[in-house]
């Protein structure tokens, strides 16, 4: 909730402040935590577009970091696997209403 009251540049700002590097030991462990945080907010299944938003700024700031932590790695897999799992959950509730609107328009056609 912190993050959604934010706006752009201060959550950029907050997301820069979290790892300084490969060697930031603890600013890796803030990625970590991180990357669970993003994964939390994809099994919500809410604010789909809000969370994508900021695991693009995420990974644009973090990537070196992330690639070269194992640990970091094998989290942002298990992301991209939720990530998957969201918009294939999305993509058929968009289908279940496009059904809903085409059905509602025949109906009154």
């Amino acid at each position: 909730e912190y993050l959604m009251g934010l706006g752009p540049s201060a959550i950029d700002v907050e997301f820069s402040l979290l790892c300084f590097g490969c060697e930031d030991d603890r600013g890796i462990e803030v990625l970590n935590l991180a990357i669970n945080f993003l994964i939390a907010q994809l099994k919500k299944r809410k604010n789909y577009e809000v969370v994508q938003a900021y695991l693009h700024r995420f990974l644009k700031l973090h990537n070196e970091s992330i690639t070269k932590n194992e640990r970091s790695r094998k989290l942002v897999r298990k992301l991209m696997r939720e990530q998957d799992v969201s918009m294939r959950n999305l993509s058929a509730l968009v289908k279940e209403n496009l059904c809903l609107v085409q059905f509602l328009t025949d109906l009154h056609g």
